[in-house]
């Protein structure tokens, strides 16, 4: 079975960012702050912010992180194949 997402956790979005540094200089964040979403994930106010930065970059994202139902989930990783489709 292969993975159908580039990132998986929010230890990946961190990652994406620069590491939890990266994060919180980004999103003006406090480490407490950081460390708090990988506790208890990503608050909502951050979901489309961080969706469309890994949608310029090409990637996608595992919509589980975002808590969304499955039509939402669809619709997140589809700008990127519709951007791809776009641009040819």
């Amino acid at each position: 079975m292969t993975n159908r997402y580039d990132i998986h956790t929010i230890d990946d979005v961190a990652q994406f960012f620069g590491g939890q540094r990266g994060m919180q200089e980004r999103f003006a964040l406090s480490q407490p702050a950081v460390s708090h979403w990988k506790r208890r994930g990503i608050p909502t106010g951050y979901h489309m912010r961080i969706a469309l930065e890994v949608q310029r970059a090409g990637l996608t994202i595992n919509p589980e992180l975002f808590e969304l139902d499955e039509p939402l989930a669809g619709l997140l990783n589809s700008w990127r194949a519709s951007d791809n489709g776009a641009a040819a």
